[in-house]
């Protein structure tokens, strides 16, 4: 009987703003990455280009609502999972050189 082998990676480069999805979704979905990790398989996502502000720049206000004048932080989907590794981007700055030090990849 043949029995696929599971991937060792899994690289996913997208995600959303936790705030987006149901609390009940993103528990079960976090589970179902534990259990693919207890396969051997590494899962990996993006963190977003934004830093603690969600997808756009936007964080929350007291109510949840996702504003550019929010004061909490807006954390991303799944990449805030513990059962995934969350991967960010860095770059060379306009007008720095490879020996300048590297900076996040989106700038205003």
């Amino acid at each position: 009987v043949f029995a696929p082998q599971p991937p060792n990676v899994v690289s996913v480069s997208y995600g959303q703003d936790e705030v987006t999805i149901s609390a009940r979704s993103a528990e079960r979905q976090c589970t179902e990455y534990g259990k693919i990790g207890l396969t051997g398989t590494t899962v990996l996502y993006s963190s977003g280009d934004f830093g603690v502000a969600g997808f756009g720049g936007v964080c929350l206000t007291a109510n949840g609502t996702e504003t550019p004048d929010g004061t909490r932080f807006n954390p991303s989907f799944p990449s805030g999972c513990p059962f995934v590794t969350s991967v960010g981007a860095t770059q060379v700055s306009p007008g720095n050189t490879v020996f300048d030090p590297e900076s996040a990849a989106e700038q205003a």
